[in-house]
């Protein structure tokens, strides 16, 4: 039902929306529809809003969240997020998205990350990195 109540409006519109109601709301909203959609939304949303509101999705849901966002923005959303929850996010993501994502931060901060994972879970997304940017953020360590 909110899949087609949101089909009647565009991303951009909807965008508007999420920025003036309560976070809990907007997340509510986007918990009801498919993460590909909620992308399509949250693109058109300041990111330290949509920050709050992956807050508020969840994990589980914000890891999916992963898949469709590219690795530029989901860069940029991570430096702003707490250094916790990204580790958690990433952890749950598909070992591509989140290598993906962190390829794009810089040496110091993939570090600071990697630092706050167990050895299990920064195997995964490091397995997916390329071996200059594992040397560079090991050399580091």
């Amino acid at each position: 039902m909110a899949e087609s109540f949101v089909n009647l409006f565009s991303p951009q519109h909807l965008a508007e929306c999420i920025v003036h109601v309560p976070v809990q709301n907007a997340a509510s909203l986007l918990l009801a529809i498919t993460p590909d959609r909620s992308w399509l939304i949250l693109q058109h949303v300041p990111e330290s809003h949509v920050c709050a509101v992956m807050r508020r999705l969840g994990v589980e849901y914000s890891a999916n969240l992963l898949e469709f966002v590219g690795s530029e923005s989901g860069g940029r959303l991570f430096k702003l997020m707490d250094l916790n929850e990204a580790v958690h996010i990433l952890h749950r993501a598909e070992g591509a998205h989140a290598a993906k994502i962190m390829d794009t931060m810089s040496d110091s901060q993939v570090q600071t990350l990697v630092s706050l994972m167990s050895v299990s879970e920064a195997a995964k997304p490091l397995s997916f990195l390329s071996s200059l940017k594992v040397v560079a953020v090991f050399s580091r360590m």
